[in-house]
């Protein structure tokens, strides 16, 4: 299934550069070709749905991802006296806090920068991971150039409050084709 999986990924990437594709479940198999018409036909409205809002767009994944503690004082030399370990202490957690502060100011305006050149956007939860924001863009193909350009722009920003951005993609637009309703497999009778 693995190598059945990562064959189907490639083949979608490379077809998703030059015309839209609407994904469906990876392994959704059919008895017959009348059981697929039956499936798409009772789905046609749908269907034609998502192909409108995904008309001659991609999607991108866009992560920001925090780099080490800011307040690292690991490498210093242990405290002269009782009063420098306390400054010591606090200056790193005022250090931490404005770098919470920045980092959390960077994600809510990147978020809007990309909501503005996206058709949409879908904000992921990362409560529990490493990454301090993970977007999934619906993005015309017409404006990737753009979207790389004006993320070399955020990159300095980012890399000044230890953030790091991380994108991938084209992709088709998995996470703009509905629910986990969108393909069922056929039923075998």
């Amino acid at each position: 299934m693995t190598r059945w999986a990562m064959s189907q990924g490639e083949v979608l990437c490379r077809q998703v550069r030059a015309s839209d594709v609407l994904p469906v479940k990876l392994g959704a198999v059919f008895s017959s070709a009348t059981a697929l018409r039956t499936h798409v036909d009772a789905r046609h409205a749908e269907l034609r749905q998502v192909a409108e809002t995904c008309r001659g767009c991609v999607e991108l994944a866009i992560q920001a991802v925090a780099d080490a503690d800011p307040a690292g004082d690991g490498s210093l030399p242990p405290a002269s006296s009782g009063r420098a370990f306390l400054d010591r202490r606090r200056s790193a957690r005022d250090r931490r806090s404005r770098t919470t502060s920045d980092r959390r100011q960077l994600v809510r305006e990147l978020g809007g920068a990309l909501g503005s050149l996206s058709r949409n956007l879908k904000t992921k939860d990362v409560q529990g991971r490493a990454a301090l924001a993970d977007w999934s863009i619906l993005l015309s193909r017409g404006r990737i150039d753009q979207l790389l350009v004006s993320l070399e722009a955020w990159e300095n920003k980012a890399r000044n409050c230890g953030v790091r951005l991380k994108i991938t993609g084209p992709w088709p637009p998995f996470a703009f084709i509905g629910g986990t309703q969108m393909e069922r497999c056929h039923e075998w009778q």
